[in-house]
């Protein structure tokens, strides 16, 4: 890793030599700026695998680079750093909250959009790529389970390009039904909208409620 002393970005993944603003690696007796770094390391560290171990077939694929990557910076810190204090775990939510926030605007787009220009490719590593990209990959681990996520990580990482179609649907054959229906990523990463569920409840003696089932569908 090398801290840079002027570098327009925050830091850059680059294969083998991750390079930051040196403000960003550089924190000694700055311990205000020490989880900016720690985010920040944990970030790059993560595209080493998702990005240039495994590349994207096309842009239309940056959310998943950067998605995993902001899924990682999160999980990887809660694991090693956080001491049970879950400070990484609340950031996490604080990212699917920005997810739902930014996928309500009219200027939402799909998560594989067409991307034809070099001005839509820069324009596509914004909220939508990163926080909505990490949230729908914590919704497949939580459907799939942690050990059949991990076994769908490791077959995508083998085919090192196109992993959308080929290692989501790895993965979904692993996934639980829901309404007998298998859960499909890839239909997720295709519409502008955010999954809602309908829970239909009885009402019990004015206070309690009973969950008579859940439907979920994606809101047009």
């Amino acid at each position: 890793m090398v801290a840079l002393p002027d570098f327009c970005a925050g830091a850059m993944e680059n294969w083998g030599l991750i390079t930051f603003r040196e403000n960003f690696l550089l924190v000694y007796g700055r311990p205000n700026i020490v989880h900016t770094s720690q985010i920040t390391v944990a970030h790059e560290l993560a595209h080493q695998w998702f990005g240039n171990m495994v590349t994207l077939k096309d842009w239309n694929e940056v959310w998943l680079k950067e998605g995993f990557a902001k899924y990682f910076e999160n999980t990887m810190l809660d694991n090693k750093i956080d001491n049970g204090l879950n400070l990484y775990g609340d950031l996490a939510t604080m990212d699917f909250e920005k997810a739902l926030e930014k996928d309500s605007f009219a200027t939402s787009h799909p998560l594989c959009s067409s991307i034809e220009t070099a001005s839509e490719v820069y324009e596509s590593f914004d909220d939508i790529s990163y926080s909505k990209g990490s949230a729908i990959i914590a919704m497949t681990l939580k459907i799939v389970g942690e050990k059949k996520f991990k076994e769908g990580l490791n077959k995508a990482s083998t085919y090192g390009r196109n992993i959308l179609r080929k290692g989501t649907e790895k993965m979904e054959k692993r996934a639980t039904k829901i309404e007998e229906k298998s859960v499909s990523v890839i239909e997720w990463t295709a519409s502008p909208d955010r999954l809602e569920g309908t829970l239909p409840k009885e009402r019990e003696n004015g206070q309690q409620f009973t969950l008579i089932n859940c439907a979920i569908s994606t809101r047009g």
